[in-house]
């Protein structure tokens, strides 16, 4: 009997950690992840956790990568009315600040951030926290 592709099948684990694996920083690729990630918002728990799980074994270059999706679905959560990823990516972004913490990355996560704040993608007292666990201060100076 012939097996039938479902949605669940279409994210798994292992199907999506190879998207994130695979992805690179062109603007085409990281455009091309997110927009997929975008189309299947109802596995969103899942694949921000992956996202995550991938994020923390990778080498930092790629983190910046990874970053780079998630700042292109964060931000296009609205327009793709996903906007439940701004929300369910907090946490994840909170706590992926020390792995992007690297000097090689830092300045261009910290320039994410900083464009957060300027387009009201989140609020500022989450963009100071964010920034705070990045740049390793304890007040952070804008």
């Amino acid at each position: 009997m012939a097996s039938t592709t479902t949605d669940d099948s279409t994210t798994s684990s292992s199907s999506f950690e190879k998207r994130l694996t695979l992805v690179n920083s062109t603007q085409e690729s990281v455009q091309t992840l997110s927009l997929w990630i975008l189309y299947h918002r109802s596995q969103y728990e899942h694949l921000i956790k992956t996202w995550f799980k991938v994020l923390k074994k990778s080498k930092p270059l790629h983190r910046l990568t990874l970053f780079y999706v998630a700042n292109d679905v964060i931000q296009n959560a609205k327009k793709h009315n996903a906007l439940v990823y701004q929300q369910a990516f907090k946490p994840f972004l909170n706590s992926s600040m020390i792995y992007v913490k690297e000097n090689g990355i830092k300045k261009k996560v910290q320039r994410i951030l900083e464009i957060w704040r300027e387009r009201g993608v989140y609020d500022e007292d989450f963009i100071d926290e964010l920034l705070k666990k990045l740049v390793g201060t304890e007040v952070y100076e804008k």
